[in-house]
């Protein structure tokens, strides 16, 4: 299991992420995952092609790719979109995926395969982000649809994309959905939140 510690650096107060890394003039979309097909990268930039073209953001994509003719896809729908608004990465880890964390307004991760619980959830969560994701293993129990994010289905590109559009229009939904993440974040993944729902269930089966 990974560390807590690494998911509760990012875990700022609104004011403290706001003196540390000012956001940028347009809302920045992140996603953190290696590239390969089951992640969902392809149809995020699908979807993110059909996003209002009068709409100002900034998507990055951080991981390794594994296929050569995956990465083609996608960095031909990228090209569509234009180096404005998508730049596509290699991995990044340590502070640095930390940092982009941060900076982020918006978190992407849509598998289209089965998942665990994804770390990348956590830290996004932990980071104060509305998260946009897929009903793939235990990702439902961290991000709540229409609470501090959505539920999508990634090949419903009309669903996905306006699900984007959203959340880059209303600042105000981003706050709100931003401040329900790090509270679930808070009540259900620091260490300490961990022990005491762990003695909740052990007194549970106890009795």
């Amino acid at each position: 299991m990974q560390s807590c510690g690494a998911a509760a650096r990012v875990c700022f107060t609104k004011l403290a992420k706001q003196q540390l890394y000012p956001k940028g003039d347009v809302p920045r979309l992140l996603s953190i995952a290696n590239h390969l097909p089951g992640k969902g990268l392809l149809y995020i930039l699908k979807a993110l092609n059909q996003v209002d073209p009068s709409l100002a953001f900034e998507f990055h994509a951080y991981g390794a790719w594994d296929s050569n003719e995956y990465r083609d896809q996608c960095l031909k729908v990228a090209a569509q979109i234009g180096p404005d608004k998508v730049r596509i990465h290699d991995t990044i880890s340590g502070d640095d995926k930390l940092v982009q964390l941060a900076r982020a307004d918006i978190y992407l991760f849509c598998p289209i395969h089965p998942e665990g619980h994804p770390w990348s959830i956590v830290e996004a969560m932990a980071a104060g982000l509305p998260i946009i994701s897929a009903d793939q293993g235990a990702i439902i129990e961290s991000v709540i649809h229409e609470q501090n994010g959505y539920i999508v289905d990634p090949k419903d590109l009309n669903q996905l994309s306006a699900c984007i559009e959203n959340l880059i229009k209303d600042e105000a939904l981003r706050e709100k959905m931003s401040a329900e993440s790090q509270s679930r974040y808070r009540s259900k993944f620091t260490e300490q939140s961990m022990i005491e729902n762990l003695k909740k269930v052990i007194l549970h089966y106890a009795t």
